[in-house]
């Protein structure tokens, strides 16, 4: 049996597959939850979906149910429970191509746990089931979501920049 060598370069080749591969992924999916939820963006959620994310109290929501068909918003949040794998594996790819911090893959990871609990409180208030503290709740789930979500950008955009300023540098 023939032993292969395993290379930092066959490595970082493999890296640059799966990165490819979860950007595809990713793109996909966000193409697929824009064209989807555009039905969402009206007068009273021009954010579309991201209203009910952060609807804080029992009027906010009525208004926004009000304006919506109940069958486009259950398969937004249908489809945003293969959204969420599909920006975890782009971030965590994304983060590891980067050679960043472990912490901020498991800040990917929490922002993907986060999604999945808010998605399903708003499964709960769609269908009947809320209260003040639930809606409170996926608020709170959605803006650490969002937080998670947004320093694992900034990290990757981070180091892209340092590597290219290095690169240049000589």
């Amino acid at each position: 049996m023939k032993s292969r060598s395993f290379t930092g370069a066959a490595f970082f080749t493999i890296m640059k597959k799966k990165w490819i591969f979860s950007l595809i992924g990713f793109v996909l999916a966000t193409a697929i939850m824009q064209w989807q939820g555009a039905s969402l963006k009206n007068a009273a959620a021009p954010g579309g979906i991201l209203a009910l994310e952060f609807a804080r109290n029992s009027e906010s929501l009525h208004v926004l149910l009000m304006s919506w068909k109940s069958s486009d918003v259950w398969t937004n949040i249908l489809l945003d429970f293969i959204y969420i794998p599909a920006y975890t594996f782009f971030f965590v790819a994304s983060l590891r191509l980067a050679k960043a911090a472990n912490y901020t893959i498991v800040m990917a990871s929490l922002a993907a746990l986060f999604d999945l609990a808010e998605n399903s409180l708003m499964m709960l208030s769609l269908a009947g089931h809320y209260s003040a503290i639930s809606l409170q709740a996926t608020a709170l789930l959605a803006g650490l979501k969002f937080f998670c979500l947004g320093y694992c950008a900034a990290v990757i955009i981070a180091k892209v920049l340092i590597s290219t300023w290095s690169y240049l540098r000589g």
